[in-house]
């Protein structure tokens, strides 16, 4: 029985791969409502394998759709399964003798379903993660709380994977409906090891910062 349902996601694996495929080579977008417009490096970057994981409704597509097209949409689309887009990234490595060289990084980026009913076929997206964006909204405490309960199913499957955590919607927390410290946060991020960053997808601060942060740690 177990051998048939592997079967069977594997097949829908190369149908998605096919599907993200086609979709690329036409420009078409895996957000909706929105056409794709990655940026392209004539140098041939590595690819890296970015997943943003986390609760329903704390901004994950917006996030993705913030970085990628310097867009945002008031408008809520619920993701099921996964939506899918890639960018390229310029990073500087940091060497010896206080030199860096330059590397480009096209991440490709995965924006997983939130709801709990998605839950299990939200997992079979994290295979070969190398970065986990894991998300939660700064005026929900449940999301910051839930964010261990994502790290864990990550972890459990792609136990390799480098995390960093993101709080989202700084700008309703200025305008005094803040619920998660970033005190708080930043220090259960330190003690497990992981980055933190708070950022607003919808005025686009710090988004940029999320992504190149990914990149540095997929290209470091």
């Amino acid at each position: 029985m177990i051998d048939r349902i592997t079967s069977c996601w594997n097949r829908i694996d190369a149908i998605i791969r096919i599907r993200i495929m086609g979709c690329n080579q036409s420009n078409e977008n895996r957000f909706p409502g929105h056409s794709l417009s990655a940026d392209r490096s004539p140098v041939g970057p590595s690819e890296s394998k970015v997943v943003l994981l986390g609760d329903c409704g704390v901004g994950k597509s917006s996030i993705a759709l913030r970085f990628v097209q310097q867009k945002f949409s008031s408008t809520h689309h619920a993701t099921i399964g996964a939506a899918f887009a890639s960018k390229d990234v310029s990073v500087k490595i940091p060497g010896s003798s206080h030199q860096s060289r330059e590397a480009v990084v096209r991440l490709q980026i995965w924006d997983t379903a939130g709801e709990e009913k998605y839950r299990s076929m939200t997992r079979f997206y994290f295979r070969n993660t190398n970065v986990g964006i894991l998300v939660y909204d700064v005026t929900d405490e449940s999301s910051f709380t839930n964010v261990r309960s994502w790290e864990q199913d990550l972890l459990e499957h792609c136990p390799d994977a480098k995390i960093v955590v993101v709080g989202n919607k700084v700008d309703l927390a200025d305008a005094g409906e803040r619920a998660v410290s970033m005190r708080n946060a930043r220090q259960w991020c330190e003690e497990q090891g992981h980055r933190h960053i708070e950022c607003s997808a919808k005025s686009g601060a710090n988004v940029n910062d999320i992504f190149r942060l990914a990149a540095l740690l997929c290209a470091a």
